[in-house]
């Protein structure tokens, strides 16, 4: 999908302003029909025009104008002058710590290169809310999150939960003070987040179902008579554009919003699950992205969260995935930082079927590495925020350092190292697309089991009912030394149950049915020494999600991949077992002095204090999974 490139020039932004003042007015104040309360600045023949907003029995106005100096300060009231004006001196330093993006990568206001990296923290509870993760996401050494308007915690200013609940067409400006906590802790903590302003569950009677208790049903005394009728209703346009207002009116001036996320994960809306209607879905993130850029004078990015290749990205900043497959190595290694906008995974995770505590430790480790060496725009991030515990933040802030000490992401390059290292191990394959059609059916291995070619595969190993997704069997050809075992493990099935048919050299040899709603089944067959093709078809109705399968003695002890940046080469090895020996040649330079070798697992460094010359190097990898960066 080409995605068209939004030209627009980061101009220098002087402030911030914060002026509070009073101005007659009756009314609904969070309604622009009743009170639309502007600030015009006045320098010379140009003027400046920020949206005021009501709080506290005031109105405030906070943002940036174009330029330094004096400037005289009018306020309207629905377009007319009111008698109050004041005149300032803006002698503030340009903003610096804004984040904009240049094709494929984001910069703060400096045109220092910034790539996103930490955890979510949509919500909160009661003992530990939002803002009492920031702290230790800064020791880390992170720098980014996403925080969600949601009703369950308090955050949705026209839906409340434990505070008083707001009337019909008016905020809850208890919510907005409880917004104003987080903008403060996430600036005190050089966070930067992406403010989420939907959620699916909202608009969805299906997935993660709120909208039975949405206020704006018609069941609850709303206006809405159907969740879908979100996207077109002017009514819910209205209020959708008067909650947006308010929101970039006071909240806009942060340097620590990164970006206004219109929606997280729309293609769970009841607009798409029963209508499929992405045009629709489009034409409304156009319209509200568009709004919200004519008003926000920080000129935030904007962007959304869904499926990467909808119609929905034209107007938006840049574009961002979720996923929770079986390989995050595999997705974000699948998935290509084409351009022309900057790409990144805002939601990672291991897949349900197995979200053990190694998966999670796994997926936050892929998370990082993996979209570094994909030369994504910014880490795979990880959601699950409530089970991060000190050795999670410790693991990260130790990737982090390393990352902080090479240079930025977007000048490194693929390298392509040879490498030399015994064979005998076991091949585990762990497919890197969750619920998506499978674009790659035959393997030949070891060759490609790459993160790359295997997060071309879904784990939803499909029947007959979703051929479309998935045409062919799976086809596994490879020389094996000596017998073994091909084993699969199956983390979940379908509620209409499943088969599943093993061939192995042409002759069908085993076939298994697995039970509806099934979890933790396994199948095994041998294979012979020799040349062998392995091939697995599901040939019941619906899937089998199959989340590994494990070959014995075909895979080299050690698999390795290289990036380049100037006449630094890094290297990511995954190891059978600590202390397996590597030869490998064509690294880019000529010679090295200095190579660093980073234990992911134990979090320590080791220096290897040796001259490599020809472009060559031996050395013995410290542990299983391992970053080494050879330096001139």
């Amino acid at each position: 999908m080409v995605l068209p490139v939004l030209a627009f020039a980061v101009p220098a932004l002087y402030g911030p302003i914060h002026l509070a003042f009073d101005v007659d007015s009756s009314g609904n104040p969070f309604d622009p029909r009743e009170n639309d309360v502007h600030a015009i600045f006045h320098q010379g023949s140009a003027t400046t025009d920020l949206i005021a907003y009501f709080a506290h029995d005031k109105w405030h106005v906070n943002g940036y104008v174009p330029r330094p100096g004096s400037y005289k300060v009018e306020f309207t009231r629905n377009g007319m002058t009111v008698p109050v004006s004041m005149e300032i001196n803006v002698s503030y330093a340009p903003q610096k710590n804004i984040i904009h993006a240049d094709g494929k990568w984001f910069f703060d206001g400096a045109d220092r290169p910034f790539w996103p990296i930490g955890i979510n923290t949509a919500w909160g509870s009661k003992d530990k809310p939002v803002t009492s993760y920031f702290p230790k996401m800064k020791e880390a050494g992170m720098n980014w999150s996403r925080v969600w308007t949601a009703h369950w915690d308090d955050h949705n200013p026209f839906w409340t939960n434990q505070l008083p609940k707001p009337k019909d067409n008016y905020f809850s400006e208890e919510v907005f003070d409880r917004w104003d906590e987080i903008i403060k802790a996430a600036e005190k903590n050089e966070i930067k987040f992406q403010f989420v302003l939907f959620h699916h569950g909202q608009w969805s009677s299906s997935v993660n179902p709120n909208w039975p208790e949405n206020p704006w049903n018609a069941k609850n005394g709303g206006f809405l008579k159907d969740a879908a009728d979100f996207f077109t209703d002017p009514e819910a346009k209205r209020r959708t554009k008067m909650m947006l207002r308010y929101m970039v009116a006071r909240y806009g001036v942060s340097s620590s919003i990164m970006a206004w996320e219109l929606f997280n994960e729309v293609q769970f809306v009841d607009r798409v699950r029963e209508k499929n209607d992405w045009a629709t879905i489009g034409a409304w993130h156009d319209e509200m992205a568009d709004y919200i850029r004519s008003i926000d004078s920080a000129h935030h990015l904007i962007t959304t969260s869904s499926e990467l290749s909808q119609p929905i990205w034209g107007h938006v900043d840049y574009s961002q995935g979720h996923g929770y497959p079986a390989s995050v190595a595999g997705m974000l290694a699948g998935t290509p930082n084409t351009g022309p906008k900057p790409m990144f995974f805002g939601e990672i995770g291991p897949s349900g079927a197995g979200n053990g505590l190694e998966a999670n430790i796994m997926a936050r480790r892929e998370g990082i590495w993996s979209a570094f060496f994909a030369g994504h725009s910014g880490a795979g991030e990880y959601w699950s925020w409530d089970q991060m515990n000190d050795a999670a933040f410790k693991a990260y802030g130790f990737s982090i350092e390393l990352i902080k000490h090479l240079p930025p992401a977007m000048t490194f390059a693929p390298q392509a190292v040879d490498v030399k290292v015994a064979m005998g191990g076991d091949l585990t394959i762990r497919p890197g697309r969750g619920w998506d059609k499978t674009e790659m059916m035959t393997f030949n291995l070891p060759a490609d089991a790459t993160a790359a070619k295997t997060g071309m595969m879904s784990s939803f190993f499909q029947g007959t009912g979703h051929r479309d997704m998935q045409p062919q069997p799976f086809k596994f050809i490879f020389d094996a030394p000596a017998p073994g075992t091909m084993s699969l493990h199956v983390g979940e099935v379908s509620k209409s149950g499943g088969r599943l048919e093993v061939s192995l050299n042409g002759s069908k040899v085993t076939e298994k049915d697995f039970d509806s709603g099934q979890r933790n089944g396994s199948l095994a067959v041998g294979y012979p020494a020799g040349h062998n093709e392995i091939v697995i078809a599901n040939n019941a109705s619906d899937w089998v999600n199959v989340d590994k399968i494990t070959f014995t003695g075909i895979a080299p002890l050690a698999t390795v991949e290289a990036i380049r940046s100037g006449k630094i080469t890094v290297l990511h090895a995954f190891a059978t077992k600590p202390g397996v020996s590597v030869d490998m040649s064509n690294l880019g330079n000529d010679s090295f002095g200095n190579l660093q070798m980073f234990d992911l697992d134990t979090l320590t460094m080791t220096p290897v204090v040796k001259m490599f010359k020809g472009g060559k190097a031996s050395v013995t990898l410290p542990g299983k999974d391992v970053i080494l960066v050879f330096r001139p």
